[in-house]
Formats: C-alpha cells, sequence, structure tokens
C-alpha cells in the first residue's frame, strides 16, 4: 500500500531515490542500484536505513561533480571487531557501498568520520552509528570512490 513501509532491500532504495530525486536531478546524476531483487533488510529500522542512505545521497548531490553516476550495492561482510576488553569478535554486517566519482577528498572524508562535519554526510554519519553501524571510504581505480555504509545484520 501507499506509505508502507518497503520489506526488502531494493525496494527502501528505491524508495530513497525516488525521495531524493530532485537533489539528483539538479545536479544530472544517475543511480543505478545493483542490489538484488529480494534483498533482506538488515536488522535496523527501516525509517533509520531510510534517513541515512537519503542524507548521503543528499550529500553526494552536492559533492561529486555533475553529470555523474552513483551505483549503489550491497553485500554480507563478515568484520573483525575489538571489543572493550581487547578481545577480537567477528561480527556480519550489510555493506551498502555508494560507487561515485571523486568529490570527496581525504580531509573531508576525515572530517565526517570524527563527526566534524554539519551537512548531510553528517547527519548520514551520526544516523548509522545510532543504529549501531559504521561508515568508510574506499578509493578505486579511475579517480572513483567508494562510501561504505555497514550495517549489523
Amino acid at each position: 500500500p501507499p506509505g508502507a513501509t518497503p520489506s526488502t532491500l531494493d525496494g527502501l532504495v528505491a524508495e530513497v531515490v525516488g525521495v531524493v530525486r530532485q537533489p539528483l536531478t539538479a545536479q544530472r546524476l544517475t543511480v543505478q542500484s545493483r542490489i538484488a531483487r529480494g534483498a533482506p533488510l538488515p536488522r535496523c529500522s527501516p525509517s533509520g536505513i531510510r534517513r541515512a542512505l537519503a542524507a548521503l545521497l543528499q550529500g553526494l548531490a552536492g559533492t561529486v561533480p555533475p553529470g555523474s553516476a552513483l551505483a549503489i550495492r550491497a553485500e554480507r561482510k563478515p568484520v573483525l571487531l575489538r571489543g572493550r576488553d581487547g578481545r577480537e569478535l567477528r561480527r556480519d554486517f550489510l555493506m551498502v557501498a555508494l560507487t561515485h566519482g571523486g568529490g570527496l577528498g581525504p580531509e573531508d572524508q576525515q572530517k565526517i568520520l570524527k563527526g566534524g562535519d554539519t551537512g548531510r554526510f553528517g547527519e548520514g554519519y551520526r544516523l548509522i552509528r545510532e543504529m549501531g553501524g559504521f561508515l568508510r571510504f574506499a578509493p578505486l581505480p579511475q579517480g572513483l570512490l567508494e562510501t561504505r555504509v555497514f550495517l549489523p545484520l
């Protein structure tokens, strides 16, 4: 029904892209979802995921060069975490990766990861942390950058 929360990750991402269509279109950005049809949602709040992804996409719309293409993919990732007592814990996360053409230099990335960004990226980062997740940036060949969102499974 209209207004219902999507029950799959691909449905939620499609909804978010539709909601932020205006800033994406204004910058002539295209978005291609490579998320498998029927992919399950992580155990986080769907509304939290929706808000975090919308903030990141809006942040990208104001950062990447006009006319860029954004690709979104998701995969399960085992992550080795260190507990407060120093022991290592293995946890599974859902990684939602947004691949885009540059726009965020190393200083901007560090500012976001240290919680110092007051814009849309900073908002997305805070929402991801509230859900028990984390954010990483990975440089790719040809000047591309991947913004990786890790959400607990």
